[in-house]
């Protein structure tokens, strides 16, 4: 079940600044996070673990493109991690140059595979960036939808992510995030039942190469 998270990521780790990288920059980006499902009545309360690492490039103004690779696992219950890539297309949607408000589509395509996880599967995930700066640093907020695409039946994703630019000098930038994911089961009646939520942190780092 807990591939889904490939649409939500761990925690608020695939979250970077709301405006695209410009033409011929660079950057790559790392971090690590936990997320503590809701458990059912009478249920163990199991983390759920994952980091990932991705690089970035400005192409044109207001697009940029990333690839990462990552893996999740769990404190206990399966078998080995789960490995994942994906890449993804960053698309501003104002000019960066007017205003302290901005705004971007953000879809990524993940495909996984791993010891615990069968035949594999991929996710698609499309989270809008909303970025508000705060003199050099930046507020980021995504909500976000998403499909998980290995069941007979997609499931459905949906959640809020936030994450907080700091940079830490001209080129490094800390990116302390949170989040809440929700799992919505085609076949559930109970869609917003609790043990259905899944609240996340993270901590990323994200490093300008030009």
């Amino acid at each position: 079940m807990f591939f889904f998270l490939l649409t939500g990521c761990i925690g608020a780790l695939d979250l970077s600044r709301a405006t695209p990288l410009a033409p011929g920059e660079l950057a790559i980006q790392a971090g690590g996070g936990v997320v503590l499902p809701i458990p059912a009545e009478g249920g163990d309360l199991t983390p759920y673990f994952g980091g990932a690492a991705s690089v970035h490039g400005g192409v044109v103004r207001g697009l940029e493109l990333g690839g990462e690779v990552g893996l999740v696992s769990v404190g206990s219950g399966l078998d080995g991690p789960l490995e994942y890539g994906g890449i993804h297309a960053k698309i501003g949607l104002v000019n960066p140059d007017q205003g302290a408000v901005h705004v971007s589509l953000d879809p990524h395509l993940r495909a996984f595979g791993g010891a615990s996880s069968g035949s594999g599967g991929a996710s698609v995930d499309l989270p809008v960036l909303i970025g508000l700066d705060v003199g050099r640093s930046q507020l980021v907020l995504a909500p976000r939808v998403g499909l998980y695409l290995q069941r007979e039946e997609p499931w459905v994703t949906a959640g809020l992510a936030a994450a907080w630019s700091v940079p830490m000098g001209d080129r490094l930038e800390l990116l302390p995030g949170v989040s809440a994911n929700l799992l919505v089961d085609p076949a559930s009646r109970a869609v917003l039942a609790p043990q259905n939520v899944f609240p996340g942190a993270s901590l990323g780092v994200r490093v300008r190469l030009d």
